[in-house]
């Protein structure tokens, strides 16, 4: 197998050379080194022979058996070779020509590689929101010490309290609680509603939460953040995400950035 081909870093430039997203700078560099480096060649060669195998494989067959390899992959000694069974499709002829050319080039290595692209895209949703709007990281950042809020948090937080036991405490404050007890349970509130997928109802609380402060950038992330852990498609992602790349000054901004990356990637249209 080409070397090239073992290091995840190199197929992602790859990926960004052939989708167009880099400097023109970068791909000057990609393409001289393409013109001099024989094993480069072979390797970004390689890589395109292997994405047409993937894309010829990639129907809801193959879908299936990768959720399927998901799950044993929870329970089965991880070094266990796992074989995916090619199915005849309508491209049997076009997909046996580049199969043999590409298994000789390292075609396999790609198809274990795809599937550690499909748990990326499906982990992606809960980890984004753990990342950018998660309630652990909001609770441990707390600028209040002993309040009501901060104590319904802590409950949560240590799992002496149930999701639907947090939320039903946090409701019970009221906009005359003293500080900022009920912001905060309003912005608490929409944490777990994401978290829940219920978007109606998180997208009450940030509006009730962003009357009170003026700050509304939390729940604009939030919106794009629970229209993906919906499955949404890429258009109304689209939508939700305008909001904060039209405003670099966002401070969501460069999340909603590697956001849009994502769910335009090569990978996100094959598994979505």
């Amino acid at each position: 197998m080409t070397p090239h081909l073992t290091d995840e870093t190199i197929i992602e430039q790859f990926e960004s050379h052939l989708n167009g997203n880099t400097s023109q700078e970068t791909r000057e560099t990609f393409i001289q080194k393409l013109n001099t480096d024989p094993q480069w060649q072979e390797a970004y060669q390689t890589f395109l022979l292997s994405r047409e195998v993937i894309e010829l494989k990639i129907t809801e067959d193959l879908r299936s058996h990768l959720k399927q390899w998901n799950k044993e992959a929870q329970i089965e000694n991880p070094e266990k070779e796992n074989i995916i069974p090619l199915r005849p499709t309508g491209n049997i002829r076009r997909l046996n020509s580049v199969l043999r050319t590409a298994v000789a080039a390292g075609v396999l290595f790609f198809l274990s590689f795809s599937f550690i692209q499909y748990q990326k895209v499906k982990q992606f949703p809960d980890m984004a929101m753990a990342e950018y709007q998660g309630i652990h990281s909001k609770a441990n950042r707390s600028e209040g010490t002993g309040s009501k809020v901060d104590l319904i948090i802590l409950d949560y937080v240590n799992k002496t309290q149930s999701a639907d036991q947090t939320i039903t405490s946090l409701k019970q404050i009221s906009p005359d609680a003293p500080g900022i007890d009920y912001f905060k349970a309003q912005n608490y509130l929409g944490r777990l509603y994401l978290l829940q997928g219920k978007c109606s109802e998180m997208d009450i609380a940030y509006q009730i939460s962003a009357q009170l402060t003026g700050y509304k950038y939390d729940g604009d992330i939030a919106q794009v953040l629970c229209t993906l852990k919906q499955g949404s498609g890429q258009e109304e992602l689209a939508v939700s995400l305008k909001k904060i790349l039209d405003n670099p000054e966002h401070t969501f901004y460069d999340q909603a950035v590697e956001i849009d990356k994502k769910i335009n990637s090569f990978w996100w249209s094959l598994f979505n």
